[in-house]
């Protein structure tokens, strides 16, 4: 039948007659068995798993499965983001079951209007709050040792967010040697006199810098780097050749100035092909330095950087000298549309526009 000439006429049905199915052979359905696939590919698989689920959850499928998450090339990146992972430990441990009930019985407490003899302390809530803080700080440090440990050295791209101290640092350069990449996010660095558990020091990162010589991208965003850092990892880091450091922008009556980041910048990484630098406070003096020192650099953000308005630039004469000397360069007042992280502009009494 001419199924073309049929709907071209507008006819309503086919006739079931030319619409038999040779049912012979019957259909194949496949279950593919993830056990015979060969061990190259599960890594490669694994790979692309989140680190915490393959240390907490593919381990648990089989034997086949934990056998492989042990191997070394599993664990050449880990992103420890603690915002992530809090809820995580949160759902497979009920770890802070018994501060959620204390605190809903508190605003309970609170709505009924009942007498403050009813209601819990409040001290009571952040007593439980800080115990919960603290013992999911000890887990987390346990598995991101765990994590590094199981790397056996072979660990190339390393994320902290919101996380770290002293102790956690030393593991990872004394087992790490060979990291490629090392990326602080949001991390609290503190003088040496400030620090304490779970806090990274000033002395801890720049031991850990002396001992990471094959380091090539450092990225800081939104944690502070004292100066003798970028001395140290100048020094000791002889391949790297990206880094980052992106601060808050805040707005200030007169924005003020410091060129200590980019005089130190210039000063010890000459050899830089890539610098992001969100939000810096520079003038025309430290981007004059860099522009001079750094002769390598490919890609240099600075958006944000309000004190290298349009007229400072023009009036020091380098808007053309940067499009010239550098392929990418990204403006002060260039769209943050593609910036990964929040581009707010601050007040200083803590508001801010987006």
């Amino acid at each position: 039948m001419d199924y073309k000439g049929a709907l071209m006429k507008g006819l309503k049905e086919i006739p079931s007659s030319s619409l038999k199915m040779n049912h012979s052979q019957p259909t194949c359905k496949i279950n593919p068995n993830w056990l015979n696939l060969p061990p190259d590919l599960m890594v490669l698989i694994m790979q692309r798993v989140d680190w915490y689920d393959v240390l907490m959850n593919v381990k648990e499928v089989c034997k086949y499965w934990h056998k492989l998450s042990k191997q070394p090339s599993v664990w050449r990146v880990i992103e420890f983001k603690k915002d992530i992972l809090v809820p995580k430990l949160r759902r497979k441990t009920g770890i802070r079951t018994n501060y959620e009930e204390l605190l809903d019985e508190y605003f309970r407490a609170f709505t009924l209007s009942r007498t403050c003899m009813d209601m819990p302390s409040y001290l009571d809530c952040r007593e439980v709050e800080d115990n919960f803080k603290r013992n999911v700080d000890k887990a987390l440090h346990k598995m991101v040792m765990h994590a590094i440990d199981l790397s056996s050295g072979q660990l190339h791209h390393l994320c902290l967010r919101d996380f770290g101290s002293d102790d956690l640092i030393q593991h990872i350069y004394q087992r790490s040697s060979h990291l490629r990449r090392l990326r602080l996010e949001y991390c609290h660095v503190f003088s040496d006199k400030y620090v304490h558990d779970f806090k990274i020091s000033e002395k801890g990162l720049i031991q850990m810098l002396k001992n990471l010589p094959l380091l090539e991208e450092l990225e800081c965003p939104y944690t502070w780097i004292p100066l003798e850092c970028i001395e140290v990892a100048g020094r000791c880091c002889p391949h790297l050749r990206s880094f980052i450091s992106n601060q808050r922008v805040y707005r200030f009556t007169g924005y003020p100035e410091s060129d200590a980041l980019a005089l130190a910048i210039a000063k010890n990484m000459p050899r830089l092909r890539h610098l992001q630098l969100f939000g810096n406070r520079m003038t025309v003096t430290g981007l004059k330095a860099i522009l001079k020192n750094c002769q390598h650099l490919e890609y240099l953000d600075l958006r944000q950087c309000y004190n290298l308005g349009t007229k400072a630039l023009k009036k020091a004469d380098l808007e053309t000298k940067l499009c010239q000397q550098i392929k990418h360069v990204r403006f002060p007042q260039d769209s943050t549309e593609d910036y990964e992280f929040d581009d707010a502009i601050y007040d200083s009494d803590g508001t801010y526009d987006l």
